[in-house]
């Protein structure tokens, strides 16, 4: 029997963008986005969308992402998830969720909230 974390479909995807990073996970219908260098923006965003959203037509769920072995909130990290079953039908890319959060950052930033320090 395989280790789970060495199965390739729970293997993450990392996208970079401008602001973000994005690990998806090919199967699971989730990613971890990381809000590089800034986590007063990572709670800028959540602050602003809560607890669902919707990207490229597909709803979501947001909460801040916590270390599984630590069990520590990550500051800079936003857990998103939309399930394996939706990601089966229509998957989520890593551009499209790049691109939302990288857009979210810019938008808030403009509008003064929680500039990079």
């Amino acid at each position: 029997r395989t280790n789970r974390s060495e199965d390739a479909k729970r293997q993450a995807a990392v996208e970079k963008g401008k602001y973000t990073e994005v690990r998806k996970h090919s199967s699971m219908g989730c990613a971890v986005i990381t809000i590089v260098n800034n986590p007063g923006m990572r709670q800028a965003i959540l602050n602003v969308l809560g607890t669902e959203t919707t990207i490229s037509d597909i709803k979501v769920k947001l909460k801040p992402h916590t270390d599984k072995e630590t069990k520590q909130e990550v500051m800079t990290d936003i857990f998103c998830g939309w399930g394996s079953q939706v990601e089966k039908n229509t998957p989520l890319s890593e551009t499209d969720l790049t691109d939302f959060f990288d857009s979210k950052y810019d938008e808030l930033s403009a509008g003064g909230c929680a500039a990079p320090k």
